[in-house]
């Protein structure tokens, strides 16, 4: 008999962000001044009509369940949502309101991966693709995105890798951690390679230049798309995602979800639906502001010494060459962390190839901002200087 923990289970490597984040926490509990920099975790608290629709949710007494796939009302105005922004006729059955993006991200991995089974991803790129695959028994397969390229996906690179044995290729646009988008020609022709496209667009309207950042509904069928409430309108507590999904694997979608998820909370989906009634000028709100912020980061991270290719497209990250300070992403977080008091997240946690690289949250206000990067060019010019 074993004693142990499967090797399913096992495969999962920890999220070192996460582990960041518990020591800057604790940190900031003995009295330190940390500054935050690590965390994809807005800043802005909910729109005030998403928390009073939770609140009246509450006291109508909606604490049952919803049924498995999302409370109707929700997934209509999901179906809307896509008809308007990307002229895709959406049918509300196609669409599972799920706890958060990550259980929309694992039902649509699990409806089509098979043991053995390639999965295509970019490296750098979010790390929680390739754990739901090795957790499902399949291969994954990287493909670069070069920070020579500003960190744009190649059509062309991926096509080179994909074989007879590639399930699925993974899309983020705008990209965790590099903020780059996909261009719409290059989705296209992503779309029609032939395997199965899992596009998680959780960033889509924290995208500076809308028009830039597209749907793989747009071009395909042959795919799945994840998103969520979490970043567009900072909701990331009430934990509420959505999958949209193919009509040939709704049946086994609706079994893993009505098995193992069963329904997303429903004081959570009917402030999901207040948000994306009227939830669209914090949204706006929200992306000016963090345009500035980009723009103050990035010009200071090359001022300090950092390799940054190019303003990030969308999201909320810059993803900075720190080759020129260190080889060890890991040891060199600890180390700002530990000596300045700034928290970033070790770029290692993204990729084989990124382990020179730190990636920087801009979800903190402008100050703070400011404030970690003089932090940062003090304490590694003292550094670099001779002793």
């Amino acid at each position: 008999m074993g004693d142990g923990p499967s090797k399913r289970a096992s495969s999962v490597t920890p999220f070192l962000v996460m582990e960041l984040l518990d020591q800057a926490k604790l940190m900031t509990t003995r009295g330190e001044d940390i500054i935050r920099l690590e965390a994809g975790e807005p800043d802005w608290t909910s729109p005030a009509t998403v928390i009073e629709a939770g609140k009246k949710a509450l006291d109508d007494g909606q604490t049952g369940y919803t049924p498995s796939a999302g409370m109707l009302p929700l997934r209509e105005a999901i179906s809307d949502w896509y008809r308007a922004r990307y002229r895709a006729e959406i049918p509300p059955d196609r669409i599972f309101v799920t706890s958060g993006s990550s259980p929309a991200l694992l039902l649509a991995m699990a409806a089509v991966v098979e043991r053995g089974d390639e999965v295509l991803m970019a490296d750098p790129g979010y790390p929680g693709y390739a754990n739901a695959a090795r957790f499902l028994d399949a291969k994954c397969v990287r493909f670069p995105v070069l920070e020579s390229e500003e960190f744009i996906y190649s059509a062309d690179r991926i096509a080179e890798l994909t074989s007879d044995r590639t399930k699925v290729i993974m899309v983020n646009s705008p990209s965790n951690p590099t903020g780059a988008y996909v261009s719409p020609e290059e989705l296209e022709r992503i779309s029609s390679l032939g395997p199965w496209v899992i596009s998680d667009e959780i960033y889509h309207e924290i995208c500076y230049e809308l028009d830039r950042c597209h749907s793989a509904l747009e071009y395909t069928d042959h795919c799945f798309i994840v998103n969520g409430f979490s970043k567009r309108y900072a909701m990331p507590g009430w934990r509420l995602g959505w999958v949209v999904v193919p009509d040939s694997c709704l049946s086994v979608v609706r079994n893993m979800n009505q098995n193992f998820l069963l329904a997303a909370s429903t004081v959570a989906q009917a402030a999901g639906l207040e948000a994306l009634r009227n939830g669209e000028e914090h949204v706006r709100r929200m992306r000016d502001e963090y345009r500035s912020r980009r723009d103050l980061i990035v010009r200071r991270l090359r001022e300090i010494g950092f390799g940054v290719p190019g303003y990030p497209a969308g999201g909320f990250y810059v993803f900075a060459n720190a080759t020129p300070f260190s080889e060890d992403s890991v040891a060199f977080a600890e180390e700002l962390l530990r000596e300045t008091g700034v928290s970033v997240t070790p770029g290692v946690d993204f990729g084989p190839a990124c382990r020179t690289y730190i990636r920087l949250s801009y979800t903190t206000e402008r100050g703070r901002i400011a404030e970690g990067m003089d932090r940062l060019e003090r304490y590694l010019a003292a550094r670099a200087a001779p002793r």
